[in-house]
């Protein structure tokens, strides 16, 4: 993916959106967002305690899918995500899974254990459901389930063929789009449609030196780790799409440093390009959000923000914004067009 050229065109960054900090809802650096029709979710993955719900202004509405021991609450977050204006939560139980169902209000209107480990989630547009383990040697025989509206497994994709003592690895493999969900697994550059015939694949890219070995995958413990941290590893860490183009972040590591690129396919041409976000922006971001109509939505530290104010290109609004910004706040998503 070195030969990829940078994308030619300019950046502006077009708005910034504050996510409200108050004794309740405070955020790590490291989120995981969801937009619903008129609020934005948030996971925090460093702590967990459940999901924070801000409105699409980002003032803080309330914390749903509680973490407790008392009624109606969840005994630990795993992953969550919306289905038909509902928040659904994935809760760790050893070897199966807890999903919850809440409203908004935080009631917590059913819930339903299944018997697989897995580690993450996704609905489909026609009501199925889509499991997957990561890479588990204990997920069971298929790393892939998809389930009926009964939450029975109706078909199984990907055969599970790591040995036992595989040290197991995962990272966000579900990506839902408005009518569709891409999908891919830790280390591979490969992305996927879901689909009732399994997996089907849209794009393949080459990680070069990045690329893990072959052997990584039957070696045990924690050497095969110690393999690719000196030869080098990259995945995917997100993946969104709109008409026009296809986008994905990937992050890469070797001896412990880690860095990230965010490659932009145009499906008109087929060209790919790179977004040098330090030199074409201004600031490295905490991590990609998506796209919106406009360009790209990325996370941020206010203090980055605030430390290089004066190497960005900010439109009136996003300087107004940047004003009232403290360096302690929340992170802010960032609205970058593409110009």
């Amino acid at each position: 993916m070195n030969s990829v050229e940078n994308f030619r065109g300019s950046f502006k960054i077009e708005s910034l959106l504050h996510l409200e900090t108050t004794n309740t809802s405070l955020l790590g650096n490291y989120l995981q967002i969801v937009w619903g029709a008129d609020r934005i979710f948030v996971m925090d993955e460093s702590s967990k305690v459940g999901v924070f719900v801000f409105d699409e202004n980002g003032d803080f509405i309330n914390l749903i899918g509680l973490v407790g021991e008392a009624p109606g609450t969840i005994p630990n977050l795993i992953d969550y995500t919306l289905s038909e204006g509902l928040l659904m939560t994935m809760s760790s139980l050893g070897d199966r899974v807890l999903l919850s169902k809440f409203n908004f209000s935080n009631e917590l209107l059913e819930s339903v254990e299944i018997p697989l480990n897995v580690e993450s989630f996704a609905f489909s547009k026609n009501g199925s459901l889509y499991l997957y383990t990561g890479m588990n040697p204990y997920g069971g025989e298929f790393r892939l389930y998809q389930l009926d509206s009964k939450y029975q497994i109706s078909k199984a994709f990907i055969p599970n063929l790591l040995p036992k003592d595989f040290l197991a690895v995962g990272s966000r493999s579900f990506f839902p789009q408005d009518n569709e969900i891409l999908f891919k697994e830790v280390f591979s550059p490969n992305i996927y449609i879901l689909s009732d015939e399994g997996p089907k694949l849209i794009e393949s890219f080459d990680f070069g030196s990045f690329s893990v070995p072959e052997e990584f995958w039957s070696m045990i413990g924690v050497s095969g780790f110690e393999l690719i941290n000196s030869t080098g590893f990259a995945d995917i860490t997100h993946i969104d799409e709109n008409e026009s183009f296809l986008i994905f972040e990937v992050t890469f590591q070797k001896e412990n440093v880690v860095s990230k690129e965010i490659f932009l396919k145009n499906k008109g041409n087929s060209t790919l390009s790179k977004i040098d976000l330090s030199e074409s922006i201004g600031i490295e971001f905490i991590s990609t959000l998506g796209i919106y109509q406009n360009g790209i939505k990325f996370l941020a530290e206010p203090r980055a923000l605030i430390q290089n104010s004066d190497r960005l290109n900010l439109s009136a609004g996003a300087k107004e914004t940047l004003l009232t910004l403290d360096v302690d706040d929340n992170p802010i998503i960032v609205y970058v067009e593409l110009l």
